[in-house]
């Protein structure tokens, strides 16, 4: 995975906030998914986006951040996602 994957949110993850909790919800495993600040932040713009880059993009006009820290990031959090069934990457043919 780079930040050139492209992905998309499985129709059975939902979104809900509580308080200042934010939480996914994947209905095809039963399993909840806390997110931070910043998680909050990334998965807003994941949800508008379907590459990592695009999301990058954004990060890097809003963040003063090391890009290859910034890049890292975004990498390791869309992998977490991945595992736990809430994002799907298109594999290359």
């Amino acid at each position: 995975m780079n930040l050139e994957s492209r992905y998309t949110i499985p129709s059975t993850v939902l979104l809900q906030c509580i308080d200042d909790e934010t939480l996914l919800f994947n209905s095809s495993n039963e399993l909840f998914f806390a997110l931070n600040e910043m998680g909050a932040v990334m998965w807003e713009m994941m949800s508008k986006s379907h590459s990592l880059q695009e999301i990058f993009d954004e990060m890097v006009e809003l963040f003063e951040v090391d890009n290859s820290v910034l890049s890292n990031d975004i990498i390791a959090f869309a992998n977490t996602l991945a595992e736990q069934g809430l994002l799907s990457f298109e594999t290359k043919v």
